[in-house]
């Protein structure tokens, strides 16, 4: 039977630095070469998805932005996409600015990504998001909400406090794929809401039928895993991972730090 082995990136393959270990890429390299159908699921863009795994050799395609997009990084294009429809967009952004929410907002306008903001009213966590990515050519501030809804709008990210995000959290949650919870790097919580079928179980799935494989074998940490490992036909966490992660896991490895994933398919794959 052919498996797809996808592993979650930041919190899970990669370490604390965001940079994925010289010992994890040539283990999982070398597997590569001798047969093992590796690939990702993040919640990076693809432009921030290469820059991280860059010396890693994925074959297959890679589900990016928490499963809005399935992209060939071979070929430089997206094969599958979930976006919003216009009218969803719209009542998303007039339902953040009753709360006083301004978002960053993830569009691809022309086949060019892009994440616009209204560079007049910032949060403190958007603020500091946009001085990290300073540079970035997706970069596009905008003065109220002028152009900011252009494109093919699929994520939507609020940085802020807990007790101004929880209620909106709850009005969303319900009607869009909604991920309540704290940045992996920083003490922001952040509120993300993506397309209804924008999911990694459901762009998983996808990717499985296009690699042809026959069963799935997943690696995550986090909130964001937790509909992969649901629908998974094995599922592990890290050991960093969350609590409701393990709980649902078909066991727990080694930390992103000690190259859990990478040790765990040295040892498991020839036998798998």
């Amino acid at each position: 039977m052919k498996t797809l082995f996808l592993s979650d990136l930041d919190g899970t393959l990669l370490q604390r630095d965001a940079t994925i270990s010289p010992k994890s890429c040539a283990i999982i390299n070398r597997l590569v070469e001798q047969g093992m159908i590796f690939s990702y699921a993040t919640a990076r863009s693809i432009h921030t998805a290469v820059s991280v795994t860059r010396g890693l050799h994925v074959r297959v395609p890679v589900i990016t932005k928490n499963g809005a997009f399935i992209d060939d990084i071979e070929g430089k294009k997206t094969l599958c996409e979930n976006v919003f429809s216009w009218q969803d967009t719209q009542d998303i952004y007039d339902h953040l600015q009753k709360y006083g929410i301004n978002p960053l907002v993830f569009s691809v306008v022309d086949g060019q990504e892009r994440y616009s903001y209204d560079c007049e009213n910032m949060s403190r966590g958007v603020f500091k998001f946009v001085k990290d990515h300073e540079g970035d050519f997706r970069d596009h501030p905008v003065k109220g909400n002028d152009t900011i809804l252009e494109g093919k709008v699929h994520y939507f990210t609020c940085i802020g406090a807990v007790d101004e995000l929880q209620e909106i959290y709850q009005r969303l949650a319900g009607e869009y794929n909604c991920i309540f919870s704290k940045d992996t790097y920083s003490d922001d919580q952040w509120l993300e809401i993506m397309p209804k079928y924008a999911t990694k179980a459901y762009a998983m799935k996808q990717l499985q039928q296009l690699c042809g494989c026959d069963r799935v074998v997943v690696f995550g940490d986090g909130i964001n895993d937790v509909s992969m490992f649901e629908m998974a036909d094995e599922c592990y966490a890290v050991g960093n991972a969350v609590s409701a992660l393990k709980e649902i896991a078909t066991d727990v490895i080694g930390e992103n730090e000690m190259d859990g994933v990478a040790e765990w398919l040295q040892q498991r794959f020839l036998l798998s």
